[in-house]
C-alpha cells in the first residue's frame, strides 16, 4: 500500500465540516479530508516526520476547482489551497514538479456527480484561512474505525446540518439524495469561516 504524508485542518469544527463534505461527496472514502504534500512512497519515511516536527502551516483556501478533462476518466473536485513555504517539503512526483496543494472533496468515476458538486460549491464563496496540523502520515482506516470516527464528530455534524444524520443511511443513498446535505455544509463553511 502506498504511503502518503499530508496536512489536516487543526480547527476541529472546520475539520469536521470538511470531513463531512468529503463523506457526503463520496461515502465509501476511508480517509479524513486532508492536503497531501508528499508521496507516494513504498514504505513509511520516518526522516520526513523528523524534518518537519512541530511545524504547522497557514492554509489559504481559495475556492473550488477540478481535475476534469474531456476524454479522460479523472473526475476530481477539490478546494484549491495556497500553503506558504510548503515548497520546502513538497514531493509529489505525480504532479510533474508542479506545486498544487488542494483538499479533495470527490475523486470518483461519475462525471455527472463531479460536475454537480463543482456547481454546488461554485455557488458559495469558499475562501478562508485555517491553521494546519503538523505533517503526518495519512493512513487508511478500517470500516470499524471509519464508523467510530464518524460518531466522534456526530455532535458537530448535527450542528452543521441542524439535524441528526445516520451514517449508514447516508452511505446507502444515491449522490442526488446527498447533494442537499452537501450544500448545507458548504453554506455552513461560508457562513462561519469566510471573512466578509
Amino acid at each position: 500500500m502506498a504511503v502518503f504524508y499530508g496536512l489536516y485542518v487543526a480547527d476541529e469544527r472546520l475539520a469536521a465540516a470538511l470531513d463531512l463534505l468529503r463523506f457526503l461527496a463520496e461515502p465509501q472514502f476511508v480517509r479524513r479530508a486532508h492536503i497531501t504534500v508528499r508521496g507516494p512512497y513504498n514504505n513509511p519515511q520516518s526522516d520526513i516526520l523528523r524534518m518537519v516536527a512541530n511545524k504547522t502551516y497557514q492554509i489559504l483556501f481559495d475556492g473550488v476547482d477540478s481535475f476534469i478533462e474531456v476524454g479522460k476518466k479523472q473526475n476530481t473536485v477539490f478546494l484549491k489551497c495556497e500553503v506558504p513555504s510548503i515548497e520546502q517539503v513538497w514531493h509529489k512526483p505525480d504532479f510533474e514538479g508542479k506545486i498544487r496543494p488542494h483538499l479533495t472533496l470527490y475523486d470518483g468515476g461519475d462525471r455527472a456527480h463531479a460536475i454537480a458538486l463543482l456547481r454546488c460549491c461554485s455557488r458559495y464563496r469558499l475562501k478562508f484561512t485555517a491553521r494546519s496540523t503538523e505533517i503526518i502520515q495519512i493512513k487508511a482506516k478500517s470500516k470499524a474505525a471509519e464508523i467510530e470516527e464518524f460518531k466522534i464528530h456526530q455532535d458537530i455534524y448535527d450542528e452543521i446540518l441542524g439535524r441528526r444524520i445516520d451514517y449508514l443511511t447516508i452511505q446507502g443513498q444515491q449522490w442526488r439524495q446527498r447533494l442537499p446535505f452537501f450544500e448545507e455544509v458548504a453554506r455552513f463553511i461560508e457562513g462561519n469561516y469566510v471573512t466578509k
